[in-house]
């Protein structure tokens, strides 16, 4: 602040220590906004009666166990979906179930085919043809571009210094 300054140093100390002095008691005065007394008690909800009740009546580990059953048939069904070799690859498995129940499935089975054999034709004709790309041609194009960029960065610069220097010619003047 303005008033704050002054050309003595030691009155200058002094406003200081009293404007410190005056923040320590703002401070020390300062009370709390937020309410920090202890919450009222819910004894209620640290009891849990549903929990006891469950487990003194033993339903609480019986669905336990019913789940762990139930859990260990789902992993037993899905390892033996893995370890069975489907008819495409023999690493991946399929699960029948598609199939099982399908109305239309020499027809599914029939375009699955043709479609295998369509990707097959047209990779096998992506692999023979020949890349339109060549590295030599783009090295020469880009060696020309290069070339060509220089030359008009040279003749820029020719221009500019020819300009200063009749800028300098007409300040000498």
């Amino acid at each position: 602040m303005w008033n704050l300054k002054s050309c003595n140093k030691s009155y200058e100390r002094f406003l200081k220590r009293k404007t410190d002095s005056q923040m320590h008691r703002k401070i020390s005065r300062a009370k709390s906004m937020v309410d920090n007394s202890q919450p009222t008690s819910r004894p209620h909800l640290h009891n849990n009666l549903r929990k006891k009740r469950l487990t003194k009546g033993n339903c609480y580990s019986e669905r336990h166990s019913q789940i762990d059953i139930q859990n260990k048939l789902l992993l037993q069904k899905m390892v033996d979906l893995d370890r069975k070799p489907s008819e495409l690859n023999p690493s991946v498995s399929i699960p029948k179930m598609f199939f099982r129940n399908s109305s239309n499935l020499s027809r599914r089975l029939s375009m699955l085919k043709t479609i295998n054999s369509e990707n097959k034709r047209i990779f096998s004709r992506l692999k023979s043809t020949k890349s339109e790309y060549s590295l030599d041609k783009e090295n020469s194009r880009h060696s020309i571009s290069r070339s060509s960029s220089k030359k008009t960065t040279n003749k820029s610069i020719a221009a500019l210094a020819r300009i200063s220097l009749a800028a300098k010619g007409v300040l000498n003047k």
